[in-house]
């Protein structure tokens, strides 16, 4: 410190005695011209300046006045340097009380004014010498002084040191003198002109900040809103930018400096830098840069982690050193690079996919490059009003882009809803046709099982049966080309060899080309083994095009089918020799009900499902053909894991579902020889008459069969009669299948009865939702009437198989023998009440209906079907279990144990043991 002192000092003598030798010979030669200064005028002084900076400090104002001032540019101006420049002015001091001296943007400026008996007094100013709160940002570098005691026959001195690069301009600039008659007046328009275009100057920057402000909220509010995270970005560059320009306004400049008046410095420097991040943060949001340019998202995350390191490096030097000298360099260097690269980025961007926010941020890029080349050329504040015409102008897009969206969304949502409606349509009316089409088949397949009819009635009746079939896949396909263009229809895509499920099907073809004497070949990749793909959608694709090759290939001719896998993508090509198609044949083929030939069997819609399907599948289908020579449909279909969504993706559901294997035969003659009061219930819940007739007949001989012909009726009866068996369709009036199994399925009266949907509903997703409610099974309509009785009894004889690991069973076990979560809260609240109340004698099955709150019949109901016994007999067969514990653990007398298992005569024990066990309790214990 001593050193640095000393080393000043030696060269401030150093200085003065070279500035001294000057004076002495040259002095008089450098003397500058007076200006001789009216009242009421502005004037423009021009300083004579020192060429040198000098260390700060270290000359006085009596050594400053020997230095050799000429009207030569400064060599290099220094930040953290002193740099010297005087003038001199002639003034009548009756004339002219006081002179304003407004100088340029300085941090630190010194004034040193001559005084009337010799001496200098000197004034303070600069953005950096804060006294009080400024009105007009002029104020902060101007110095107002009265003329009394001003030896105006002495040099005016000036002493200016740029800490910033605003104070840097300062030392090539002149300044500004006003004089006045009195303190002060405004009578000349001149001096009123200066003051007003200041005045609005100072109005004019306020309101273009206010514009950035308004951008600002604007894009807030619009990130607070829509939740897309570019309008932050944009938000914060706006942000960034009102203070980098907010300096200049004497309400920002106020509030730094009551702070720390080197505050601007810093707040203006990192709003330029922070401003140019953002900016990168939001176009590369806006362009959605990661999704349409995954190459250019790698080198412009690198260039963001650089800049962002420029950013750490710069604030890093003016927190170390505030007056660092290249500074002012450094940052206009990196922020004029990184916008040209920045414009390079978009420029590629532009040209590799042209989209409208490529467009809009390209065309926004431009404009600023092109008001930083004017800024450079003329003055830096015409950035201003360009970023706020910028910000404004992409405001009014975005409003417009917003506004179109937003109808595309109306559009899209009315769109949706109309689809919503036509596919109920479509499975309304497709549950319309099922049921009459159920009705027609179930009969014709009892007479063609029949043996006694003629081969004439057997012809008929299996042309009926093909027809109700051919009309069914009718109307599948008419549902499932609703569903594809609604966009309800999901994918359920598999992992699978597709080249396999390809050849599988060709190969059923083989038999119909050779009856018909057509040459049929398969060439498939064997090669390819792993792949995903929509089974069912493959399959109906393969199917319909091979189906129609058959259909319009001559007798003699051919037909090949060629598949292969290349990139994760199957080319499949169907083509067939024939009469071909024309140019404008061509063109409607994928239309829905066109037909080439009218005379064709067919119904037009085969086509136009396989292009929704493709389509569905991320695929594309086209159709070549030369006519009367060949024809070929060429298909491609994504079967890459990739090319699929995780939504996409198939389900592997844990559904128990019953067997449809025949059931045990002893079951089925039990069920013919009972009793009608002992046979098992079941309950049909169907809408249409006939076919809940139809169902009656069906189940009428083995069970006790009651009706309902809607869910809440079906509901009634079930808590009624607590049947063994419901057989519900889904679609009915007042409740539907799907409300009747949630209900019954969670009334602990009627949770274990087993319930089977019918329904028209075709799909996975239909299905899923009827078995996810609790339903056991799931049959479409039409169905086999062989099917539906073969599972019926499947599930009776499932619920005796239930019964008997209950009595297997020492003790109830609710976890193993419930077949749903409310069964298994049933057979727990059963287990605390007999733990309980079992060993009292008072404890009756009257007794047991009031614990469990449930009627008598409804309650004997219930376990004779869970346990095949009444309520009375399931009571003591708890007493016995427990008995039969104490019989093989203990000494105790048979008397004794039926007292304490609850029986309240020995008789009465010895008689429910012996019915029970086949032998008497002391027999019993002898055994064991």
């Amino acid at each position: 410190m001593n050193f640095k002192c000393l080393k000043l000092k030696t060269l401030a003598v150093r200085e003065l005695v070279v500035i001294s030798f000057l004076f002495l010979f040259f002095g008089k030669s450098f003397s500058q011209e007076k200006i001789r200064v009216k009242p009421d005028t502005n004037y423009t002084i021009e300083l004579e300046r020192y060429s040198k900076p000098i260390t700060r400090d270290s000359l006085t104002i009596q050594q400053a006045i020997f230095l050799n001032f000429s009207k030569e540019p400064i060599d290099n101006p220094i930040v953290g340097k002193d740099h010297w420049a005087r003038f001199q002015i002639e003034v009548n001091q009756i004339q002219v009380e006081s002179i304003d001296f407004v100088f340029s943007q300085s941090d630190e400026l010194i004034l040193y004014i001559p005084q009337v008996g010799g001496g200098y007094k000197q004034y303070q100013t600069g953005l950096l010498i804060f006294e009080k709160p400024i009105v007009e940002f002029n104020d902060a570098s101007k110095i107002h002084v009265t003329t009394k005691n001003i030896d105006f026959d002495k040099h005016f001195y000036v002493k200016n040191t740029p800490l910033s690069f605003f104070g840097y301009n300062a030392v090539y600039s002149d300044f500004l003198l006003t004089a006045y008659r009195s303190s002060p007046t405004f009578y000349q328009d001149e001096q009123r002109k200066v003051i007003q275009d200041n005045e609005n100057f100072e109005f004019i920057f306020a309101m273009l900040i206010g514009m950035i402000v308004i951008s600002f909220i604007f894009m807030m509010i619009h990130f607070l809103i829509i939740k897309k995270v570019y309008f932050l970005y944009y938000s914060l560059y706006m942000f960034c930018l009102i203070f980098n320009y907010g300096y200049r306004t004497f309400f920002f400049y106020n509030f730094y400096a009551e702070v720390k008046p080197i505050l601007y410095f810093y707040f203006n420097q990192n709003g330029q830098l922070l401003a140019q991040l953002f900016y990168m943060f939001f176009y590369r949001s806006f362009i959605e840069i990661k999704l349409n340019y995954p190459k250019l998202n790698k080198v412009n995350n690198w260039t963001i982690v650089c800049f962002i390191g420029v950013i750490v490096f710069y604030n890093s030097m003016i927190i170390i050193n505030p007056y660092w000298s290249d500074h002012l360099l450094f940052m206009s260097s990196a922020i004029y690079l990184i916008t040209l690269v920045n414009f390079g980025y978009l420029i590629y961007a532009f040209l590799k996919k042209n989209t409208i926010e490529t467009r809009i941020i390209t065309i926004g890029t431009i404009c600023l490059i092109i008001g930083y080349i004017v800024a450079i050329k003329s003055n830096f504040f015409i950035l201003v009003p360009i970023v706020a015409i910028e910000a404004a102008i992409f405001m009014s897009v975005l409003s417009y882009l917003d506004l179109k969206k937003y109808k595309i969304v109306l559009e899209s949502k009315k769109e949706k809803e109309m689809n919503a409606l036509k596919s109920e349509f479509y499975t309304n009316i497709t549950h319309e046709f099922r049921t009459p089409l159920t009705l027609i088949s179930l009969p014709i397949q009892e007479k063609l099982e029949s043996q006694s009819l003629s081969e004439k009635d057997q012809a008929d009746f299996e042309m009926i049966q093909r027809n109700n079939q051919r009309l069914l896949g009718l109307v599948d396909q008419l549902l499932q080309i609703s569903k594809a263009e609604s966009g309800l229809q999901k994918l359920q895509i598999q992992k699978g060899n597709v080249l396999k499920v390809i050849k599988i099907l060709a190969n059923t073809f083989f038999y119909t080309a050779k009856q018909s004497g057509i040459k049929f070949t398969i060439n498939i990749d064997k090669t390819v083994k792993e792949t995903w793909f929509d089974k069912d959608i493959v399959e109906k694709v393969t199917m319909n095009l091979l189906s129609n090759a058959m259909k319009y290939t001559p007798d003699k001719g051919q037909i090949s089918c060629n598949a292969t896998v290349k990139k994760k993508v199957l080319y499949l090509e169907v083509k067939n020799t024939g009469q071909g198609l024309s140019i404008e044949q061509a063109k409607k083929v994928f239309d829905r009900f066109y037909q080439v030939d009218e005379h064709q069997p067919g119904s037009g819609i085969g086509l136009s499902l396989v292009k929704e399907l493709v389509k569905l599948h991320k695929g594309k289908i086209s159709v070549e053909s030369e006519p009367n020579i060949w024809t070929v449909f060429k298909v491609e279909l994504a079967v890459g894991r990739n090319d699929f969504k995780a939504s996409d993706m198939a389900i592997d559901n844990d559904v128990i579902t019953f067997s449809t294997t025949i059931a045990n035969k002893s079951i089925e003659k039990n069920l013919k020889t009972a009793n009608y009061s002992e046979l098992p219930i079941v309950l049909i819940v169907e809408d249409n008459e006939d076919l809940r007739m139809l169902l009656n007949k069906t189940f009428i001989d083995e069970y006790k069969v009651f009706e309902a012909e809607n869910g809440e009726k079906g509901i009634k009866l079930a808590q009624k009669y607590i049947p063994d068996l419901i057989i519900s369709d889904v679609m009915m009036p007042i409740k539907d299948g799907i409300e009747l199994t949630n209900e019954l399925k969670n009334d602990e009266r009627t949770s274990h009865i087993p319930i089977i949907l019918l329904t028209a509903k075709v799909g996975e997703e239909h299905e899923l939702k009827g078995i996810q409610t609790g339903a056991d099974d799931y049959i479409i309509k039409p169905f086999n009437k062989a099917i539906l009785t073969y599972k019926v009894n499947n599930i009776i004889s499932g619920r005796q198989k239930i019964r008997e690991l209950y009595q297997k069973e020492s003790e109830i076990q609710p976890g193993i023998i419930a077949v749903n979560s409310v069964e298994e809260k049933f057979w727990n609240k059963t287990k605390e009440i007999l733990n309980t109340r079992l060993k009292d004698s008072s404890f009756t099955a009257n007794e047991f209906c009031k614990e469990m709150n449930m009627s008598r019949m409804t309650l004997h109901r219930k376990l004779r079907s869970l346990t095949g016994l009444s309520t009375t007999e399931f009571i003591n067969n708890e007493r016995l279990k427990i008995a039969t514990h104490f019989l093989k653990n203990s000494d105790l007398h048979i008397s004794e144990i039926a007292t304490d298992v609850g029986f309240d005569t020995i008789s009465y024990f010895n008689k429910c043991f012996k019915e029970t066990y086949q032998c008497t309790p002391t027999e019993y214990r002898e055994k064991v």
